[in-house]
């Protein structure tokens, strides 16, 4: 999230929305020690 946040230059707020959304939609896998991964294909 930390890393997000910093590319975005947006608050910590606006990041876990996002990253959630992302989630939701399939956009993004989890990865087992909580970072993210963007799906590709």
């Amino acid at each position: 999230m930390s890393t997000a946040r910093q590319a975005l230059g947006t608050s910590r707020r606006v990041v876990l929305a996002l990253l959630a959304h992302l989630d939701a939609t399939g956009a993004t896998v989890r990865l087992p020690d909580d970072r993210r991964r963007v799906r590709r294909g």
